[in-house]
């Protein structure tokens, strides 16, 4: 008969079963599902999607065909939504002819019917806008938007894209403004180039030489009379006023540079935009005929008869007669401070092929 003296001890526990011999984790290793939730645990929540700001729209006023079509296709290349006001509806073909990007945003050209003149149109066309830019260019022949009304006109865009609350505005003036130049068409530039200054908008002002481009007044002629068949050619004067031409594209990115702040925000202020070539306007035909390989002989109206002739003809004969004297070239040019580099602009054979 056993007594508690002698009872029976307790049974030690079980040795841990052995590790497999070809399982490689360490002792003690926690488990594959604990592991996961400790790592995601681990992990930094990941930043909020912050979208993109939308596109900005830019509203054109002016001159449509050269000056108008090719700012509008550096904006919509550049991603931008454009608005061009149309005067008619050559002008709106010309529009919605323009090349819009495969991965342009939603409705990003619209042709608005009307005139510059009319409140309601103005309006319609700032409402919503980011910036704005009126294109009346000054050529060797002139002003050639509505050259009659310029100064009316500005003031009138002026007051809607305040009303409008437009931020930043864009003028296109010319390289010979100033308040005694000899043509009234740079006159009126310079007076314009002092009211935009005065008003409350963020403003630019892009002095320009004469634009060239697809529907331009100066290499479409050029052109033009190279490929006409008749063996001689006139010419104002002695053709010998020095020009920079500027491509209308290139004018479009400019403006773009302008407006975007990109890709540092640029002060408000004047600047001189000219093409890279300074030449004579009789080299233009000179090598348009050479890349021909055709020859003209030229006849030159001297500028004393031509002075004769003024006394009898009308303002606008007197103001292209005046233009002979007046500069279209400049000596400081600020192409490179805005686009980086004037070898990156369209040159003057490029635009010969443009315009055949």
């Amino acid at each position: 008969m056993s007594t508690p003296d002698s009872a029976t001890p307790a049974p030690e526990p079980l040795p841990a079963a052995p590790k497999p011999v070809d399982d490689p984790t360490p002792a003690g290793t926690p488990a594959p599902a604990a592991e996961a939730a400790s790592a995601v645990a681990a992990e930094p929540a990941a930043a909020p999607v912050v979208p993109a700001p939308p596109p900005l729209t830019v509203a054109l006023i002016g001159k449509v065909s050269c000056a108008g079509i090719g700012v509008a296709q550096a904006l919509l290349d550049a991603g931008l939504k454009v608005r061009v006001l149309c005067a008619n509806a050559e002008d709106e073909s010309l529009v919605r002819n323009l090349k819009v990007p495969v991965n342009a945003p939603e409705r990003p050209l619209q042709a608005v019917l009307g005139s510059e003149a009319d409140v309601a149109t103005l309006a319609n066309l700032f409402t919503g806008a980011n910036a704005a830019a009126y294109l009346s260019p000054v050529g060797l022949n002139g002003r050639e938007w509505r050259p009659d009304a310029h100064l009316k006109d500005l003031a009138g865009i002026l007051e809607q894209c305040s009303a409008s609350k437009v931020p930043k505005f864009v003028y296109l003036s010319a390289i010979g403004a100033m308040t005694d130049a000899p043509a009234r068409c740079l006159r009126e530039a310079f007076e314009a180039e002092r009211r935009v200054t005065a008003s409350h908008l963020t403003e630019f002002v892009l002095r320009a030489g004469p634009l060239m481009g697809p529907g331009d007044d100066l290499m479409s002629r050029v052109a033009q009379v190279t490929q006409s068949g008749s063996p001689c050619m006139g010419l104002w004067s002695y053709g010998d006023t020095q020009i920079q031409p500027l491509h209308a594209y290139d004018l479009g990115r400019c403006i773009l540079r302008c407006i975007s702040g990109q890709p540092e925000p640029l002060r408000s202020g004047t600047y001189t935009v000219a093409g890279g070539e300074t030449l004579e306007y009789r080299e233009l035909f000179d090598r348009a005929l050479a890349r021909k390989k055709r020859l003209k002989l030229k006849f030159h109206a001297p500028f004393f008869a031509l002075k004769l002739a003024g006394m009898f003809a009308g303002p606008e004969f007197q103001e292209r007669l005046e233009l002979l004297t007046a500069p279209f070239c400049a000596d400081h040019n600020d192409v490179a401070k805005l686009l980086g580099s004037v070898s990156s602009l369209r040159g003057l054979d490029q635009t010969l092929d443009e315009c055949a």
